[in-house]
């Protein structure tokens, strides 16, 4: 596909690899955005084969000129690893076009830290770029699992052939004048390999749930009449 060899177990963004842990990727950020502050927190509601567990964490920073950004990571909910990674970056400030990065900088970029793309979106004015990994961690030239939208995967079953995947775009700063210079950018890591495995274990552990839950009402008495 590319001079670059691409390992997708070396895959990370901002330090953050799919399959850490909550305190391992903690770590990472910290040690990267000083000013790193903790937005929200998401939790799975508890139902048969989902115990109550974290879903999603999502964090924010500023920049030099004041532009937030922020990165969320999704979590699977009976491993407790990271499937899901997306960061989106403001690239100077919104009316400042001489903090912009071109298009071009950012490709070369992106190329340099994670090879050539395998897919590129037919739309979308950059339109957005893959690396693709089938399940058994090889690169594939398929169509992308994550689809046009850059960004977190949800926890669902996926098509049986997707595996590790990234997928990156650039966003057009408002000053037209100014084509081809981005003010932000989007990358997201997704394992739908990890999703389809935890999704076989909860509904194998679902059923087994709702097989005692029957069991149990068989044996139950009928109220007194």
């Amino acid at each position: 596909f590319c001079a670059l060899a691409q390992d997708v177990e070396k895959f990370e963004i901002l330090g953050i690899q799919v399959g850490m842990t909550k305190e391992q990727a903690e770590i990472n950020l910290k040690s990267q955005i000083p000013n790193l502050k903790l937005d929200s927190t998401e939790f799975y509601r508890e139902s048969p084969g989902v115990p109550k567990s974290l879903a999603k964490l999502k964090y924010s920073y500023a920049n030099k000129e004041g532009e937030t950004s922020w990165v969320s990571l999704s979590f699977l909910p009976l491993s407790g690893k990271i499937y899901s990674i997306s960061r989106h970056e403001k690239i100077g400030a919104r009316y400042k076009p001489e903090t912009w990065t071109t298009f071009d900088t950012l490709q070369k970029a992106f190329e340099k830290k994670y090879g050539a793309p395998t897919s590129i979106a037919k739309f979308g004015t950059p339109p957005a770029s893959y690396i693709v990994f089938d399940k058994n961690k090889k690169l594939t030239k398929a169509e992308p699992c994550m689809g046009v939208v850059i960004g977190s995967a949800l926890l669902r079953q996926n098509d049986d052939r997707c595996g590790i995947e990234l997928g990156y775009q650039w966003h057009q700063g408002e000053d037209r004048k100014f084509t081809g210079f981005a003010d932000s950018f989007e990358v997201a890591l997704n394992d739908y390999s990890a999703i389809n495995s935890e999704i076989k274990q909860i509904t194998i552990r679902a059923s087994e749930i709702q097989k005692q839950q029957r069991d149990q009402g068989n044996k139950n008495s009928a109220p007194k009449l």
